[in-house]
């Protein structure tokens, strides 16, 4: 599994907002806690909303023999239905 850019930046900003919270309230430590939490739920919420494998229709359009030193086009389109 892969994620997404979207769940690698919630991932930086859970962790940066676990610690503010430590830095500016540390009486209430424990409340960072749920910042990993929500940040696990946040991942696994963008997990579920991505595009699933069996709807992805990929063409590969490519030549029989590249040869070394020889430029060639590659076409590759992807279709999502």
């Amino acid at each position: 599994m892969r994620p997404t850019p979207r769940a690698a930046v919630l991932a930086g900003l859970g962790g940066a907002a676990c610690v503010f919270l430590v830095l500016v309230m540390p009486d209430f430590w424990v409340l960072g806690l749920s910042v990993p939490a929500a940040t696990l739920l946040a991942v696994a919420l963008d997990a579920l909303s991505a595009p699933r494998r069996h709807h992805l229709h990929i063409e590969i359009d490519a030549p029989g023999v590249i040869l070394i030193g020889e430029t060639e086009t590659l076409r590759v389109a992807l279709t999502l239905a």
